[in-house]
């Protein structure tokens, strides 16, 4: 199968942070991409897959919250496994629980 060739036939103007568009600019660059590139194929994969190929800003500050919490347990799990163990009444009085 051919991929089909579109005609580029429309201008789209947004505001958006300036600060971050010239990261993103710099990171895409660095990647031999540019936004415009990148914008159509966020476009084309919308309408291919009919999902959102991005994450919102909560959704990726919830991944980071939660892999921090598994590095974390990991850790704790290891400690305990090592015989350091804090008392359970020790953890509410740290916790104000």
């Amino acid at each position: 199968m051919m991929a089909e060739t579109l005609v580029k036939d429309k201008i789209y103007n947004f505001r958006t942070n300036n600060e971050r568009l010239e990261e993103a600019k710099q990171f895409l660059e660095s990647q031999g991409r540019d936004l415009p590139g990148v914008f159509n194929a966020v476009i084309d994969q919308i309408v291919l897959t009919k999902t959102v190929p991005v994450k919102t800003s909560e959704e990726i500050q919830a991944e980071v919250f939660l892999d921090d919490l598994k590095a974390t347990l990991r850790e704790s799990i290891a400690q305990a496994d090592g015989g350091e163990t804090v008392s359970a009444s020790e953890v509410y009085v740290k916790y104000d629980l």
